[in-house]
């Protein structure tokens, strides 16, 4: 139950199913926040995997926020991105894509930021690059959850690849109940 009002303490006692209601109302509010805290490797295979950002949610709930994946991937390997959803759960995902034209190309020289909608198991592809350092990958998020459990982003090599596609361990995800 999505709480709209503040239980009513003018009306008698406060009782505990009073507090109970206020509690989970302020619970819901929370923000809900996952990070990966160690570095993930795919390493030759474009099976998608879970990583360790896991989102819970709630059936009949809508949220909003964003996903802000640190990577790194070679080129012949980069990286793809997806997300396992409970049930008949819906995405919206606003991917900000940073994309490289070359090897020499810098953001003097004219980078290019892509924009693109996706559904939530649509995988992403996202360009690796000479090397695998740090680049940086973000989604904005709608979630409309029509089941409860967890929305868990999952990676892997698009191309299978000897050297290993990395998730960082500063990628994180942040998700509000918005209705």
């Amino acid at each position: 139950m999505t709480l709209t009002t503040a239980p009513d303490f003018t009306d008698g006692p406060i009782t505990a199913a009073k507090l109970q209601q206020l509690s989970d109302a302020i619970n819901d509010r929370t923000p809900i926040f996952s990070q990966c805290t160690t570095d993930q490797t795919v390493t030759s295979s474009t099976t998608l995997v879970n990583s360790a950002i896991v989102l819970p949610v709630k059936a009949s709930r809508v949220y909003a926020g964003y996903l802000a994946a640190v990577y790194g991937a070679v080129q012949a390997a980069d990286i793809k991105f997806a997300w396992a959803v409970p049930g008949s759960t819906t995405i919206q995902r606003k991917n900000v894509l940073y994309a490289e034209a070359t090897s020499s190309t810098n953001a003097a020289t004219g980078e290019l930021i892509v924009m693109r909608q996706r559904a939530a198991t649509t995988e992403q592809i996202v360009s690796g690059k000479i090397d695998t350092n740090f680049d940086d990958y973000f989604e904005f998020l709608k979630i409309n959850a029509d089941t409860d459990g967890n929305c868990v982003l999952q990676f892997a090599q698009n191309t299978s690849n000897a050297t290993g596609s990395i998730l960082r361990a500063q990628t994180y995800a942040i998700i509000w109940l918005v209705d």
